[in-house]
């Protein structure tokens, strides 16, 4: 009969028989280690998962209120936009050669300029103006009304005329619209004819008091005051608003209009009203962002807090799950001195008795590390892709906590010799 000679390399036992026996055996100091592993792992996943959290809900808040201010702004440019138009036309357009101190003596041009131009700028597509009016002004002797009376003529470009309803219309052909000083001294009434230097119109509207020269004004069609102060075919001025995109720096308005007509007009940009809605606009505009990016810092400031004290917690956590880990696995080691001596006499050499306490340690970082995750996961499902980094990084600290302990181990078992351990503990 033969015998099998055993090497020292050739385990007695069966590492996996004896590893499965020493978890039943001190089944209570396993679930001790797990625990602290899945302790410093949910604390850590438990951590990301609120800062993740925190952050896209701080993005939300922060992307709604700047909508909403977008919003905001929209809603009060276009009340601006009304506002310009109540408030009047804020541009006049003359033409080149006009004197602007006559212009601004006699409240009117004398220099004219063709009406085909109104269509030529309206064609041209222009982005600084709108609603353009041309019109002829002129100071006439009111023969039957003995006085003097200023003669507007208005007519908007054709494609206005059939495009727009929202633009004031001017008086139709043959109608005039009288201000508050000439129909209240002969009084005048709408419907009523009145003969204005030999020629009749009927009053279509009689103007409120302005306080202005505009209640000694006769509005009229452009066709017949160009017929009443003899300049067919004229005008002597084109009104216009000026549009938002031209808001924020004068001159615009005249170097586009130079493009189209070089050195054929001059503007002239009422900047009071204009500055004045412009600055009103920016320092809403400039107050509401600066809000917002208050709010963005302040958001910001305190993310950066909530990080470092989440992450100050989750490695005070592994430290302390650290610490536990090495002691239980230590006590194991120690209560298992016989264990390893007997080992040691009957052959089993030292690498694979090392394996079977990493083997346990190992088991135990797995464990930790998915109850870990899964008991805090949870917080974040929506998460995507992040939960996958945040199980790496559960691993991570696993390893991290289990590393003391399987070094303890080792120490432990390469120290031990095999002989005095029997003699001093058996």
């Amino acid at each position: 009969m033969t015998t099998r000679k055993q090497t020292p390399e050739t385990p007695v036992i069966g590492l996996r028989l004896l590893a499965a026996r020493e978890l039943r055996h001190r089944f209570f100091s396993f679930l001790l280690g797990v625990s602290a592993t899945a302790i410093a792992c949910g604390t850590l996943v438990g951590t990301l998962a609120v800062l993740s959290l925190h952050e896209q809900a701080t993005r939300d808040v922060l992307e709604h209120k700047e909508r909403e201010l977008d919003t905001r702004l929209a809603n009060y440019n276009q009340q601006l936009e009304a506002a310009m138009g109540r408030l009047g036309f804020n541009v006049t357009i003359l033409p080149a050669g006009q004197n602007l101190s006559d212009w601004y003596a006699d409240d009117f041009a004398s220099e004219t300029m063709p009406e085909t131009i109104i269509e030529t700028l309206h064609e041209a597509g222009l982005v600084t103006i709108e609603n353009l009016v041309a019109r002829l002004t002129g100071r006439i002797e009111w023969a039957e009304g003995k006085r003097v009376a200023l003669v507007v003529g208005e007519a908007l470009s054709s494609k206005q005329a059939s495009a727009s309803a929202a633009l004031p219309q001017p008086p139709a052909p043959g109608t005039v619209e009288v201000g508050y000083g000439l129909h209240s001294l002969l009084s005048l009434s709408a419907g009523k004819t009145m003969d204005l230097n030999g020629r009749r119109f009927t009053v279509a509207r009689c103007l409120p008091e302005q306080g202005t020269k505009e209640d000694i004004t006769i509005r009229m069609a452009l066709i017949d005051a160009q017929a009443l102060l003899e300049r067919p075919g004229r005008i002597n001025e084109i009104r216009a608003i000026q549009c938002r995109c031209a808001w924020s720096e004068s001159g615009q308005v005249a170097a586009e209009l130079e493009k189209v007509l070089p050195g054929g007009l001059q503007v002239v940009e009422e900047q009071g009203k204009i500055t004045t809605i412009r600055m009103a606009r920016d320092m809403m505009e400039r107050e509401s962002r600066s809000m917002l990016e208050q709010e963005r810092k302040s958001r910001v400031g305190a993310r950066r807090q909530r990080r470092r004290l989440g992450l100050a917690l989750s490695g005070l956590a592994a430290l302390v799950a650290a610490c536990w880990v090495a002691l239980t696995t230590r006590e194991n080691c120690r209560a298992r001195r016989v264990e390893v001596g007997v080992l040691r006499a009957l052959g089993m050499p030292v690498r694979s008795i090392l394996d079977l306490f990493l083997r346990r340690t190992v088991l135990e970082a797995v464990l930790g590390a998915v109850a870990g995750f899964l008991a805090t996961a949870w917080v974040a499902q929506d998460a995507g892709f992040e939960i996958i980094c945040w199980f790496a990084a559960a691993l991570g600290v696993a390893c991290i906590v289990s590393l003391p302990a399987a070094v303890a181990a080792a120490l432990l078992v390469s120290r031990a010799d095999a002989g005095l351990t029997l003699k001093n503990d058996v």
